[in-house]
């Protein structure tokens, strides 16, 4: 039986993953590949994937494509960019490192003909499909060394506990906000291009779809609220309910391009200093996923105690890498005004469904109902829980619908 040299033991993997396993091997090429003898296992930062070539070669055949696809499922999951969610996560940047394992390592195992490592974090009975950042929450501080990698007191890497990668912030930690958005969508066009490259290769299984679905598409719960009112806005048969006010003043009654097949829909953002850049990006996944999937014209409202500033967004607009919110205001809570500014642009704007982002934690609302369909997402506070103390002060129409707490 021939014994293969380290290096072509690796050689072998990287083939494998290309012609096997199209999906990971898609993302696995983009990224820059490096031998790095002063890590202890591997690790990636969402641009370079680095492994030590001793540590690595040790392994047979299968644990070494099962490390390379734990090191590609870091960057599909974003653990890169959500280390920076919190200043928790950056603090224990190991912990969230065990807790990033026990959350993808499942999927790992799950690929025919990928194994891991002995002794790899792995915890089917409590996590089996669960976000990192809920797994952080539940695990118990420990000491921050680098046996858990296979490094000091472990150089085998083999024992109870064992990590066979690291995953490291993106830019070392130092992007800017602008710099991890385009990441993030940057991510998102690398899994829809390896889908569809598995796809034409027949190479898709049942896991790995359901494993991009989760991923291209928000954390939060409230899907099937969203779907019930954006499909009762987006109607095919035109109407002419709405003039085209350039064209009226010319005698012409001609339909307005907010009709029926391009409807308005208001994200009214709730910009107070009690929410974070965390509750901010999980509103920028919504409006994503909103433009993205229907036909529909988002105007973004960002408020705080009044209007401080508006964009629109049409369909076409989410192809740009570059796409993000510019969020403007950060003063108190206060929404009694906010029909107001629709009277006041009603030339502008002809809103078939209204969606407010907030921690609710105000008594100032607007409480005359609108006549169309409203949703009033809470996101929790700064602490990670739900400010209730105000909910008694909603207005009764519409839909209050919580967006869980990802920690």
């Amino acid at each position: 039986m021939r014994i293969f040299t380290p290096a072509e033991k690796v050689a072998n993997a990287r083939m494998s993953l290309a012609l096997e396993y199209p999906f990971y091997g898609s993302i696995f090429f983009r990224l820059n590949i490096v031998e790095d003898p002063t890590c202890p296992t591997a690790w990636v930062d969402g641009t370079t994937l680095g492994y030590n070539p001793k540590w690595l070669s040790q392994w047979n055949h299968n644990q070494i494509i099962g490390v390379f696809g734990h090191e590609i499922i870091h960057v599909i999951y974003k653990h890169h960019l959500r280390e920076e969610l919190s200043p928790r996560f950056k603090e224990k940047h190991h912990k969230f490192n065990r807790a990033a394992d026990y959350a993808l390592n499942p999927a790992v195992i799950r690929e025919p003909g990928m194994d891991l490592p002995p002794g790899c974090l792995l915890d089917l009975n409590r996590w089996s499909d669960e976000l990192a950042e809920v797994i952080f929450g539940q695990l118990d501080d420990e000491d921050d060394n680098d046996s858990l990698y296979g490094g000091k007191g472990n150089p085998a890497g083999v024992g109870q506990g064992t990590m066979p990668g690291e995953v490291r912030p993106f830019k070392k930690g130092k992007a800017s906000p602008a710099e991890k958005a385009i990441e993030g969508n940057k991510v998102d066009q690398w899994v829809r291009a390896a889908a569809m490259k598995a796809q034409g290769m027949g190479k898709m299984d049942g896991h790995t779809s359901r494993m991009i679905k989760h991923v291209v598409t928000p954390t939060v719960k409230w899907e099937d609220e969203l779907q019930m009112m954006v499909e009762s806005m987006c109607k095919d048969d035109y109407t002419w309910s709405r003039p085209n006010n350039r064209f009226t003043q010319q005698g012409m009654y001609l339909p307005s391009m907010h009709g029926q097949t391009m409807p308005d829909m208001i994200f009214f953002v709730d910009t107070s200093g009690s929410l974070n850049e965390r509750q901010l990006a999980h509103i920028m996944a919504e409006v994503r996923r909103v433009i993205d999937q229907f036909r529909v014209r988002v105007i973004v409202v960002y408020w705080d105690t009044a209007y401080r500033y508006h964009e629109e967004f049409l369909p076409e607009d989410v192809l740009d890498p570059s796409w993000t919110l510019n969020a403007k205001g950060h003063g108190g809570t206060g929404f009694r005004k906010c029909w107001e500014w629709m009277d006041e642009n009603q030339d502008d704007i002809d809103p078939a469904g209204i969606i407010f982002f907030t921690d609710c934690e105000t008594d100032e609302w607007p409480m005359d109902d609108p006549g169309i369909p409203v949703i009033w997402c809470q996101v929790p506070s700064n602490n990670g829980r739900y400010i209730d103390s105000y909910i008694g002060s909603m207005p009764k129409y519409g839909s209050h619908v919580r967006i869980p707490h990802s920690v």
